[in-house]
């Protein structure tokens, strides 16, 4: 990926915490790299589980864990993974950023997403400055919001950065590392 493609990324959207971050981008597959979750379809309702549930429970249920993810068709030459969930419906409030995970990784569990989960290293959300990691959907009581899950496939096994790093750091350090990316796109309402 070209560092103006990154560039482009990272502008795109702003977080609530004035954090430059990944945009949504224009979604899809890079060639036969595809992002799954037997949580939901691409397109399809985010199951509540999932939700967000710190200071306040975000529909009925909710677990605050990040989904399953399943991956396959991986570009040759892949070394690690990055994730991150956006919410496309408010300027790319970042939910969740992960990365220097495995290059022989197919998936990741549900609750991978977890602060104090290790691989992968977990990043600042939007939510503030604890905890890292996976913070679940919580939009405004009857609104819908399109949530983007993007796998970035990474040339190197490891992209440098320590825990808590944010969405435009992650970015930085991928500049130029980037050689696929495929997302899946969810919906959540309460």
């Amino acid at each position: 990926m070209t560092a103006r493609a990154i560039a482009a990324l990272l502008l795109a959207g702003c977080s609530s915490s004035s954090d430059a971050s990944f945009g949504a981008g224009s979604g899809g597959a890079t060639g036969s790299f595809t992002l799954t979750s037997p949580a939901f379809a691409d397109g399809g309702a985010i199951p509540y589980r999932h939700g967000y549930n710190g200071l306040m429970a975000c529909g009925p249920g909710t677990k605050n864990l990040s989904p399953p993810l399943a991956w396959s068709g991986a570009p040759a030459g892949t070394k690690s993974f990055a994730v991150s969930m956006l919410d496309a419906s408010a300027k790319n409030f970042v939910h969740w950023v992960a990365w220097d995970i495995g290059g022989s990784q197919t998936s990741l569990a549900e609750g991978a997403g977890a602060a104090g989960t290790s691989p992968p290293i977990q990043g600042q959300n939007s939510y503030g400055p604890m905890p890292l990691g996976y913070a679940g959907p919580c939009p405004p009581a009857g609104d819908a919001h399109s949530y983007v899950f993007t796998l970035y496939a990474i040339g190197e096994s490891t992209v440098g950065l320590q825990s808590g790093s944010t969405a435009s750091q992650l970015g930085a350090a991928m500049n130029g590392k980037v050689i696929g990316q495929t997302t899946l796109t969810g919906s959540y309402k309460l």
